[in-house]
């Protein structure tokens, strides 16, 4: 058995250029070793708990934008049992797994009135990744009236034009944007 001390800072660096996103551990427990049983099998129930401290993230805080982004991290932050999650957070590094992705996927659903897959949240699992998602959903199935309408509300009348060959369809029970009412339709 390799004696060789392991430089756990490098760990996440290594598997991450190795596995998907949601496959990298949450929490690393440096450990001598593997707790055994008396047949030379890993006893999983002596292994230690990982702590319930939120592990320190590779990039700082940022606050959400947009009133999209705050309600996803309130979702990531729900769902996940975390605080303050900010728009880099990675849904899987906070401790997310594919069965509260699924939650997640069908609480935007609800909230946004889009339709995402849970490949999205794959793609982009980050508040900020997970939001430009939404949005771009939001944007390929909205009346191109009410788009340019709520971009004026914004006051972003000059990115309306591009904006303005959009197909598709918004109920009046969907908002393009939380928060922002669509009149005159």
């Amino acid at each position: 058995m390799p004696t060789a001390e392991c430089d756990i800072a490098l760990l996440p660096a290594y598997l991450k250029a190795k596995l998907p996103d949601y496959m990298l551990p949450v929490a690393w427990i440096p450990l001598p070793g593997l707790p055994r049983n008396a047949n030379g099998k890993v006893e999983r129930r002596a292994l230690p708990a990982p702590g319930d401290d939120r592990r320190e993230l590779a990039l700082p805080y940022v606050a959400p934008r947009t009133p999209i982004e705050e309600l996803l991290a309130g979702m990531f932050e729900e769902l996940l049992g975390v605080e303050r999650v900010g728009i880099h957070d990675s849904f899987f590094e906070l401790g997310g797994h594919s069965l509260q992705g699924i939650r997640l996927m069908s609480r935007v659903g609800q909230a946004f009135s889009v339709e995402l897959q849970i490949q999205a949240l794959f793609d982009s699992p980050t508040v900020e990744g997970l939001a430009l998602a939404v949005a771009e959903r939001l944007v390929e199935t909205a009346d191109p009236s009410l788009v340019a309408e709520v971009l004026a509300e914004l006051g972003q009348e000059a990115v309306a034009s591009p904006l303005a060959s959009c197909a598709g369809g918004v109920s009046a029970a969907s908002p393009a944007l939380p928060g922002i009412s669509a009149t005159g339709r």
